[in-house]
């Protein structure tokens, strides 16, 4: 089992997005409009990932990939939106709370055999 194949398993269950700039992809999403993944949160919908290359942070591609994201969800008339964040990643933590989430639960992952704290940031998709 290879780590490609993993991966492109894994994105059948999502929905998926890049984020290009001068023809050279920059970012991407993925996300899911169920709560298959976070079962233990009262919620509809998952941004599962997002990330911004380091070299283009700071140019509003992690708010257009989060926006659109939501704008989807919003759509399909989901109304909780869960994103969970490894805690300790503050620059993550600060864009998560300055995009309206709030923090509430708690979990742990396990990567390469190594337990990870993430938190999980709730965003009501209802709110005006």
């Amino acid at each position: 089992d290879n780590i490609i194949e993993r991966w492109t398993n894994s994105y059948k269950d999502g929905h998926f997005i890049v984020a290009i700039y001068n023809n050279e992809v920059v970012g991407f999403s993925r996300f899911a409009d169920n709560n298959d993944f976070s079962s233990i949160i009262d919620c509809d919908s998952e941004l599962c990932a997002i990330y911004a290359e380091p070299n283009y942070k700071f140019m509003g591609i992690g708010t257009k990939l989060f926006n659109y994201v939501t704008n989807h969800f919003k759509s399909l008339n989901k109304e909780k939106m869960i994103l969970w964040c490894l805690d300790g990643n503050l620059p993550s933590i600060k864009f998560y709370t300055k995009m309206g989430g709030t923090i509430v639960a708690e979990k742990y992952a396990t990567i390469d055999n190594k337990e990870y704290k993430e938190l999980g940031f709730l965003y009501n998709l209802k709110e005006d």
